[in-house]
């Protein structure tokens, strides 16, 4: 956060993501060590100005402490879980919404979706891959980042 407490400006004009707004998504269960490296590598080279998550533990923990040493605007849409609190703080706050629309609203607010999820393939009930599915449904590209830290990325392709 600047000085004065004003959203940063700025992201990476060269890149086809426009939007200054990158959501994340990942394990309760934390990252792996080769997620942690590659996740910061992928919000360095997009260079996003916020980050927006949904505040839980493990994962969004972890890119909440990038984001923080990126200098980068944390976003949080808390849950509403009961038993779990709110595990990392944010620049910017939502009021607590079920998990669904919390989501929703993670992939409606940004132009790009990063997603680290505990495993490297599909798993029914996982908040971190119905979250991909949906961005990928409204069009929002998305980089995947497996276990071993290798990256997918999705992004819609442009008639022409």
């Amino acid at each position: 956060m600047s000085a004065a407490g004003e959203r940063p400006s700025g992201g990476n004009p060269s890149l086809h993501v426009t939007a200054p707004e990158v959501g994340f998504v990942g394990t309760t269960a934390g990252m792996t060590g080769a997620q942690l490296r590659s996740v910061q590598i992928v919000l360095m080279e997009y260079g996003p100005v916020e980050v927006h998550l949904a505040g839980r533990p493990g994962a969004d923990e972890e890119v909440s402490e990038i984001a923080d040493r990126l200098r980068l605007w944390r976003v949080v849409h808390p849950g509403i879980v009961p038993g779990q609190g709110l595990a990392c703080a944010g620049d910017v706050q939502y009021r607590a919404k079920p998990d669904d629309e919390r989501f929703s609203d993670i992939v409606g607010a940004v132009g790009m979706l990063v997603a680290a999820p505990r495993d490297a393939h599909p798993t029914e009930g996982c908040r971190t891959w119905w979250t991909t599915a949906r961005a990928r449904e409204a069009g929002i590209p998305v980089v995947l980042v497996r276990p071993d830290g290798s990256t997918w990325r999705w992004e819609r392709r442009r008639r022409g």
